[in-house]
């Protein structure tokens, strides 16, 4: 989660140190940076699996982890917390069944910020021989050497063996004892040419915890050889310490260092690392925090680590193979050598447009909301909160919101119609506040400020009187041909209701990006970046504004962003992005449907709304240095006036990433809390109604 500048260290030293070549990652479902471009780095050296959750769960194992966490650990725990867990429990589990099926041996399950090593204290007063830390594979040929012989039960009742010998050779699940490295001394400057040991958390950081202060340490992690454990034995994982029930021993979880020829140095980084993970379902990391963790009494000083870059340095060299997967014919693959596999080893990857080192005005940015809040109090706003403002927390966005003051919604399409409460639109401003305090940032820049959060609204009364003119315009002009030259005649789904309705959209959108304008030049405030999204529309994925596709921050904020679906040619429901291509998104609607008609770019469609955007908003926001991308991982569906949702929108026209196979009804139970009914709202799209004493029924409405 959010440890690149980590990872890229971990994968070489455990590649030299253990000879790792198999890795199962997966990612953390609230991580704002994406460990693809590090991963992609030892191709030809590794066989690298990236796991998604659909790739080892389904719903219902899921939910029954779930479950299997709250029993194990009780009930109080917070809710993200049981997520957190039963996902990481899921993932040994199939990740240890699929590393058996396919053959392999020693497994290591430990995090990114741990690094085994051998012993050599213990190996030496034991008269054993080891490679030296230096030479590739001493953890793996040590392990292979020393730890296959199983010591047999003869059924008689003694007391164990406890020697270190006895202990590696007892199970396939070496049980390691760990030491916490932080403060105290620490290794800076060059090292071998231009590598600096402050980049590196084996060198950099040689003071821990005393090996018997197991508050600091915490309980052992574990090795398991899965070529030695049956499969029966293999089964769903309820603590990670002990992974393999049948093979390890609970009494085990405080190895001592006299008794292991293994240790795990766990390194808690330096401040910056160590608040970059924002969103650890574990703890809420603060500076406090950090000087807590990196307290350290009667540290003890340990350079056993050092020897291992030099040893990759030498040995990992480039090197060319020949690759015979792409295709039949043999094709030359460029194997990155050390330097390379080392790029910007602890460096801290950027997760966002901002410079974080600017004034608090500079740098801004803003969420805007825009349209008729159709069933807002329990569908929409449940899902804003989750998926819009805690992921966007962080940047401590204001907020804009331009909403129609209309009580009634007649039946149309896909639309039964019914009561609206546009006052529910308000309750935005306090439940932002509040998750603007809980999920913001604590130390540093803009800790702890309140986002402005600023309305205004039409009545439909106001709206004729400031685009009646223009309705009449829309309507009723002629081209040369005798057609009509505004309206989409092109299109059979188009009817009158339907241009007005996207004259309104667009109305209601350039009076949202205009309150921020007007608020921001009040207060002295520079956006530069801004999200444009729809206040009838359940948010069922995060969406943060400062990433692209993958998980990769827009660094140089040049990139706006669509949603993947309902692409007619193109989505138009969303987008965020810089400051100046959403500005043309979202004021020159109206200017820019002149030249198209003038131009007659496209007869017969040119207020159609998403060619319009494709053809000519597109284009403009283009000509001006900026880059449309497609977020696979956004979904959002809209919703009606009778609290239903049209759940497989983001399946229509495109697909969300991964979403063919869930199960909508049970993501919209779990956002808004309560049970809804699924039902067919007509050919091919599924209603989910989650209104109180409503009855939803299949239908063409």
């Amino acid at each position: 989660m959010d440890d690149n500048h980590y990872l890229i260290e971990w994968i070489a030293y455990h590649y030299h140190a253990v000879n790792l070549r198999n890795l199962i990652i997966v990612n953390d479902e609230h991580s704002m940076t994406s460990p693809y471009s590090v991963l992609e780095r030892w191709n030809g050296r590794m066989d690298i699996l990236q796991w998604k959750d659909e790739h080892y769960m389904d719903a219902a194992e899921f939910k029954a982890a779930q479950q299997e966490v709250i029993n194990y650990f009780g009930n109080d725990m917070p809710p993200s917390l049981v997520l957190h867990r039963a996902r990481q429990r899921l993932f040994y589990y199939k990740c240890l069944q699929n590393l058996k099926a396919r053959g392999k041996s020693w497994v290591l399950l430990t995090d990114s910020d741990e690094y085994v090593r051998l012993n050599y204290d213990l190996i030496g007063k034991s008269n054993l021989q080891a490679l030296p830390m230096q030479e590739p594979g001493s953890v793996s040929s040590f392990l292979n050497q020393h730890a296959l012989v199983q010591s047999k039960d003869d059924g008689v009742n003694k007391k164990e063996d406890s020697s270190p010998i006895q202990m590696l050779q007892s199970s396939p699940c070496v049980q390691v004892p760990r030491l916490r490295f932080a403060g105290g001394e620490e290794s800076t400057g060059l090292i071998h040419e231009n590598y600096n040991a402050s980049d590196f958390l084996t060198l950099r950081w040689t003071s821990h915890a005393p090996p018997t202060d197991y508050k600091r340490n915490k309980i052992s992690k574990a090795i398991v050889d899965v070529s030695r454990i049956p499969p029966q034995d293999l089964l769903p994982v309820d603590s990670i310490h002990v992974p393999v029930r049948a093979v390890c021993q609970q009494r085990r979880l405080h190895v001592r260092m006299s008794q292991s020829f293994l240790v795990i140095h766990h390194y808690l980084g330096d401040l910056s690392q160590y608040l970059y993970r924002e969103n650890d379902a574990r703890t809420l990391r603060s500076a406090d925090k950090y000087a807590e963790s990196k307290s350290l009494v009667n540290p003890q000083v340990s350079k056993a680590m050092q020897p291992w870059l030099n040893g990759f340095l030498t040995t990992t060299t480039t090197t060319t193979t020949v690759d015979q997967s792409s295709s039949n014919h043999a094709s030359p693959l460029n194997i990155m050598g050390a330097k390379d596999l080392l790029a910007n080893v602890g460096k801290l990857q950027p997760k966002s447009w901002q410079t974080y080192n600017g004034p608090e005005n500079q740098d801004r940015c803003a969420l805007c909301f825009f349209g008729l809040p159709r069933a807002y109090k329990t569908l929409v706003l449940p899902s804003i909160v989750q998926n819009l403002l805690i992921p966007n927390a962080r940047h401590n966005c204001d907020i804009y919101v331009h909403y129609y003051k209309q009580y009634e919604e007649e039946a149309g399409r896909r639309n039964r119609g019914g009561k609206i409460n546009p006052d529910d639109i308000f309750l935005l401003e306090e439940v932002a506040k509040e998750t603007a305090a809980k999920y913001g940032n604590k130390d540093g820049r803009n800790a702890g400020r309140v986002p402005n959060i600023q309305f205004t609204y039409d009545t439909d009364e106001m709206f004729l009187e400031k685009r009646k003119e223009l309705l009449e315009k829309y309507h009723n002009t002629m081209g040369p041909d005798g057609k009509p030259a505004y309206f989409p005649w092109g299109t059979k789904t188009y009817t009158s209701t339907s241009l007005d309705n996207m004259v309104r959209q667009w109305h209601s959108i350039e009076f949202a990006f205009k309150l921020m304008d007007f608020a921001g030049k009040q207060n002295g405030v520079q956006y530069s970046r801004v999200g444009m999204f729809r206040n009838d529309a359940m948010f069922l994925t995060p969406i943060d504004i400062a990433l692209m596709d993958k998980g990769v921050a827009d660094t140089k904020n040049m990139v706006f962003s669509v949603a993947p679906f309902a692409r007619y040619p193109i989505n138009d429901r969303m987008v965020y992005g810089p400051y100046n291509a959403i500005k043309i998104w979202s004021t020159k609607r109206f200017e820019l449907i002149e030249k198209r008609v003038q131009l007659a770019q496209d007869p017969g469609f040119e207020m159609h709304s998403e060619r319009f955007l494709n053809g000519t908003i597109f284009p403009a926001m283009e000509a001006v240095g900026y880059k449309m991308e497609m977020n696979r991982d956004v979904c959002f569906v809209r919703t009606r006036a009778d609290e239903a949702a049209l759940a497989n929108d983001c399946t229509v026209g495109g697909m969300t990433r991964g979403f063919g196979s869930v199960n909508k009804k049970e993501l919209v139970e779990s956002i808004v809390g309560k049970n809804c009914t699924s039902y067919k709202m007509g050919f091919k799209w599924l209603g989910v109604g989650c209104g109180d004493g409503i009855k939803y029924f299949d239908g063409k409405q």
